[in-house]
């Protein structure tokens, strides 16, 4: 049996967005969504097996807050209770961006997780039996698992097994960018299951934005289909606004938008006006994205850069799912 393993994974941005719990314990997702798996958008995790009396986790080369720790011992209690071995791990994860920033790191970290965790205690999971797993480490982190284009079905069983991420347009398959303006490296102030939370049961908009999603989806995934970059642009900055339209109209309001945000926001419907085919996006956090295609990814990068407000801008392309770093 393997006694330790590295696994790799990339975050991702919802372009029909994630948000909304049917059930917070199982990370089931009140409405489907759909996702780009980003690169170099990376979390590394090693696994080791312990002789110690409880799992350690080391995020970005520091012992993990009580918080993190907790969540991650937790889920590896699912791996010891499958597989029957009860022995503790010593956990080391790193991250190649902002962590807690609105940036997905929780779901690159916990699919890296699962892939790890599944093969050390060597249960054999389908990819789609990975994203359900992971799922309950982190929603989005089902997502992660999968590469390219992904699309996170809700599923309606009770107990979670039909809701799970597939791939529907392999990285590679479509030149499509993410250009990441980073206007805070500092965590978000309020979590995005807290926040969920509280848009649930506090927004007037919150229904309306769930039952807008599965059309939402299903436009998106047509537009995939016929590799409609403007139509895909289209609903992903409607799906961003009805999203963040939801959560400030929450009481009291949640805000994440920071004015450089908004400032690319405006900048991305300029470039429109110029004729470069650029639609943004936001999830949870102050973090804007600007989708364009390859071939407008340069002008768009340093359009971005030159924004108030903005202090860094990450270049992503299409990423791979999740998977095992093999020993040099």
């Amino acid at each position: 049996m393997e006694q330790q393993v590295t696994a790799v994974a990339h975050a991702n941005v919802a372009l029909v967005k994630y948000f909304g719990k049917r059930d917070v314990r199982l990370n089931l997702p009140a409405a489907p969504s759909l996702s780009l798996t980003l690169k170099p958008l990376q979390t590394t995790t090693k696994l080791m097996f312990s002789n110690d009396k409880a799992d350690v986790v080391i995020a970005n080369g520091v012992a993990a807050d009580e918080k993190f720790a907790g969540r991650i011992c937790s889920f590896l209690h699912l791996f010891r209770q499958q597989s029957g071995n009860s022995q503790f791990l010593t956990v080391h994860t790193e991250n190649n961006f902002p962590t807690a920033a609105g940036l997905a790191s929780s779901a690159a970290g916990f699919a890296a997780l699962t892939v790890g965790a599944a093969r050390l205690f060597g249960l054999s999971l389908s990819e789609s039996e990975l994203s359900a797993w992971a799922r309950r480490g982190s929603g989005s982190a089902s997502r992660s698992v999968c590469g390219g284009i992904v699309h996170w079905q809700r599923g309606g069983s009770a107990d979670g097994s039909d809701s799970f991420a597939r791939s529907i347009l392999p990285a590679g398959e479509w030149d499509l960018r993410i250009l990441v303006g980073v206007t805070t490296r500092a965590p978000k102030e309020i979590g995005s299951t807290s926040a969920m939370e509280h848009t649930r049961t506090t927004s007037p908009y919150y229904r309306a934005w769930i039952d807008s999603a599965t059309a939402a989806v299903d436009e998106a995934i047509e537009a995939v289909s016929k590799k409609d970059f403007e139509r895909l642009g289209e609903v992903t900055e409607h799906s961003a606004l009805s999203m963040h339209a939801s959560l400030m109209a929450a009481q009291p309001p949640i805000v994440f938008l920071k004015g450089a945000t908004i400032d690319v926001f405006h900048l991305t419907r300029t470039l429109r006006k110029e004729g470069i085919q650029a639609y943004f996006t936001c999830d949870a956090g102050p973090q804007p994205k600007i989708l364009c295609q390859g071939k407008d990814a340069n002008a768009v990068e340093a359009r971005l850069r030159a924004c108030s407000g903005v202090v860094d801008v990450i270049h992503c392309s299409l990423g791979e799912g999740a998977g095992l770093q093999t020993p040099e």
